[in-house]
């Protein structure tokens, strides 16, 4: 599935150098902050594109989600908290520049582009397929195969329940599905 999206997903793949541990536990080092953002930079923008489909914004988004990183370090308790961590810090700061976003630059119909309207003229249209699911739905779907994390996984980031996963990534591939049908039909 996940070349019919477009892209290779990015897996994550740790450096050994990013993590050190001690007799104390996990070390997080200043110095390996730049491992850190080498490695998870395009999972951390792609989850942000695809919550605000735009790019200016998915770019604010990263930048704020690594200085916040800079920021906890300290919170850090583990090599795979990381990945996590960073998922869900790049969730919230979506939705939140989502929210900003729309409340700042609402703007009259008359004054809307083509290019503003549609992501598909920079993204294949399976992926601006996926981007007209509502969010309760896309995020998960992104997050699973895109991102190529468990549904366990995936409950712990949201905050809900496997069956809840479970229960999104069905509703939103049936609805996704649907949009692509219909997309068809009308070629």
């Amino acid at each position: 599935m996940d070349q019919r999206f477009g892209y290779k997903p990015s897996v994550g793949k740790h450096s050994d150098k990013v993590y050190k541990h001690s007799e104390k536990g996990f070390i997080f080092d200043d110095n390996l902050i730049e491992e850190v953002v080498n490695t998870y930079s395009d999972m951390v923008y792609r989850i942000a594109l695809n919550i605000l489909c735009n790019r200016e914004d998915a770019n604010d988004v990263m930048q704020d989600v690594f200085l916040r990183l800079v920021r906890s370090k300290s919170k850090i308790k583990s090599k795979e908290h990381i990945k996590h961590w960073l998922i869900k810090v790049s969730i919230n700061c979506s939705k939140s520049k989502a929210t900003e976003s729309y409340k700042k630059n609402t703007v009259s119909i008359s004054e809307i582009s083509e290019s503003s309207i549609s992501c598909t003229n920079e993204i294949d249209e399976t992926i601006s397929s996926v981007m007209k699911l509502p969010e309760k739905y896309k995020v998960p779907i992104h997050l699973y195969y895109y991102q190529q994390l468990t549904v366990e996984e995936i409950s712990k980031i949201l905050g809900i329940t496997k069956s809840g996963v479970r229960s999104r990534l069905s509703r939103g591939r049936n609805m996704l599905k649907e949009i692509l049908e219909k997309e068809d039909n009308n070629e």
